[in-house]
């Protein structure tokens, strides 16, 4: 393994310039490069020099809020010191200011990914932040912020979800020589979603479905035709394959604009040192894989690959996951995973592939909820502490909505970016 030390940054970064004319400002920006978010391994003792026109070097992030005038690109370097002025690493992007539109059409997004795309918090973010975003998929909490969100998926649930696996059931999964628009579910699954007594964590969000006349519906891993309220059984063991133009066809999507994919917590949580390589490969063969399927219903659909975000201090990771994993595991197996993103999507936006860089933007320190503890049962004194492992609070959120937001926008002020 090489034990370099590395700074991980995308090639582009792209950042929602401040509303103009604005009489009362109301709509400010703002955007931050933590460096102990990019830089592997991390080190206090560090000198991190920023050479850059814009923004501020303020010790433990580069931060910018009074930005140039959207269509400003610029460098933004970063150098990294030990205590004898040797340079240890040194990287470079480019960074773009980019209006948010005002007007025009609605601009459809489908959002996939884990448990941060079920919470909505930084798509509902966006919602407000941005003109005309409208996010479409099968599950809402609100009817209003739609998405494919699923709480504890790893891209293997999407993959390979089905009732023979499980309780609950991938939207990207079909029985193959079947249309998307000819294929209803899976009969358990919708049972559950009807159930006033379902496990909500699971089953809430989606609307209550029953088959039509002609419509293929599977129970298991066994296939019928429904017709006139009976079952006639077509096959015993149903061959499944995923396919998001069969996803598009049965959710009825059109013009879609943008896809975005957040995976990488579940896939990478519990993933000891020994198994790093292992498992990362595994997840980038899955994100080429989800790619090449959307790549099969258009070659023009933008992507947006978000990096994913890195996980709390170890305090919260204790009391969440016991002796399971640790902060320190995580953040290795994140950052590797998104330097390997970085490298194999990181230069493709002329085939309309993106990179969402959340992992820069969400505050290490003041992103995650934190609650209070005793130090211990004999002491009364109180020390506050992170308290969830890889959720962000509602601030973390909004962050990690602004560094996929100034990608949307770049995407919007494109031409031909509709997927069909």
């Amino acid at each position: 393994m090489n034990k370099d030390i590395k700074i991980i940054l995308p090639p582009k970064l792209y950042i929602c310039s401040s509303r103009e004319n604005q009489t009362i400002q109301t709509d400010r920006e703002e955007f931050n490069i933590f460096f102990a978010n990019i830089i592997q391994p991390y080190s206090e003792d560090f000198d991190v020099f920023v050479n850059c026109e814009y923004g501020e070097n303020l010790g433990h992030c580069w931060h910018i809020d009074q930005l140039p005038d959207s269509g400003t690109v610029f460098p933004l370097e970063i150098r990294l010191y030990d205590a004898y002025g040797v340079c240890l690493a040194e990287k470079k992007t480019m960074v773009e200011t980019v209006a948010k539109q005002r007007n025009g059409e609605a601009f459809r997004v489908l959002a996939v990914g884990d448990s941060m795309t079920r919470s909505a918090k930084y798509l509902a973010h966006l919602a407000t932040k941005l003109y005309g975003i409208e996010f479409v998929g099968s599950r809402s909490f609100d009817k209003t912020i739609y998405h494919e969100g699923r709480g504890g998926w790893s891209f293997e649930n999407y993959f390979h979800g089905t009732r023979e696996n499980g309780d609950v059931t991938s939207p990207f999964l079909f029985p193959r020589d079947v249309s998307g628009k000819d294929y209803f579910g899976d009969l358990g699954y919708h049972r559950d979603i009807a159930d006033a007594l379902h496990d909500p964590y699971q089953f809430d969000g989606f609307k209550v479905e029953h088959p039509k006349d002609g419509q293929i519906v599977t129970d298991k891993n066994e296939a019928f035709r429904f017709e006139h309220g009976k079952m006639t059984q077509l096959e015993k063991n149903v061959s499944w394959e995923f396919s998001f133009s069969k996803y598009v066809e049965r959710q009825g999507l059109k013009d879609l604009n943008a896809v975005t994919i957040l995976m990488g917590a579940n896939d990478l949580q519990i993933c000891p040192y020994e198994e790093s390589d292992k498992r990362i490969a595994k997840f980038m063969d899955n994100m080429e894989r989800f790619v090449q399927s959307v790549r099969e219903y258009s070659a023009a659909l933008p992507i947006v690959i978000n990096l994913p975000v890195l996980g709390a201090e170890q305090h919260a990771w204790g009391k969440q996951m016991g002796c399971r994993g640790t902060q320190k595991m995580y953040r290795f197996n994140i950052l590797r995973a998104n330097q390997r993103l970085i490298k194999v999507y990181g230069n493709r936006e002329n085939e309309f592939i993106f990179l969402s860089p959340m992992f820069l933007n969400l505050d290490p320190d003041y992103g995650f909820p934190k609650e209070g503890y005793r130090v211990n049962k004999y002491a009364s004194d109180v020390v506050e502490y992170q308290s969830n492992w890889v959720h962000p609070n509602d601030n973390g959120y909004c962050q990690m909505g602004d560094a996929l937001g100034g990608v949307l926008e770049k995407i919007r002020g494109l031409s031909s970016t509709k997927g069909g």
